[in-house]
């Protein structure tokens, strides 16, 4: 699948709204918990990885063609190997890299949705301590085996309340 492909899937799925496996909006208080647990479990193995600064832990968690948009930026970064190289560039300290939430949809061999972390450290002597977001999609290839497709987090902070 091409860049322009993924991106165009992320694009139908996150904004125009592809209908929800069974015809129903599932995030993480209504999902399946399986689903929904697996997910978490894959995107802290990869925040674990990154706090590590282990690109071993997560290499196969990423698609080949994964996308990575840096913050609130144009910024990208297209595909898996790109993505290593960026993360083993990386100067400073994660001394914490938590999943606090994710609100997902879930489709039949996708999920797209917001990921909140707590992330502490320190990068260029600054110390930083906050709750970050990011935009996460999930696909699931034909063996059944879900892949992070594509990230993409904010500059924004805070967890907000519970999605009703």
């Amino acid at each position: 699948m091409s860049r322009l492909s993924l991106a165009r899937i992320a694009l139908v799925t996150a904004v125009a709204g592809a209908a929800p496996l069974h015809g129903q909006t599932r995030t993480a208080s209504t999902a399946r918990p399986t689903t929904v647990d697996t997910l978490q479990q894959i995107y802290q193995r990869f925040l674990d990885g990154l706090r590590l600064r282990d690109t071993t832990m997560y290499r196969d968690l990423l698609t080949p063609n994964y996308i990575h948009v840096f913050g609130d930026s144009a910024r990208a970064t297209f595909g898996r190997a790109a993505r290593l190289a960026w993360d083993a560039a990386r100067t400073g300290t994660i001394s914490e890299f938590r999943v606090a939430r994710c609100d997902l949809q879930i489709y039949q061999n996708a999920a797209v949705g917001p990921c909140w972390y707590r992330n502490a450290g320190a990068d260029s002597g600054a110390r930083y301590d906050g709750v970050g977001v990011a935009l996460v999609m999930f696909v699931r290839g034909a063996g059944g085996r879900w892949q992070i497709a594509a990230t993409r987090p904010s500059t924004a902070s805070g967890l907000p309340s519970e999605r009703r």
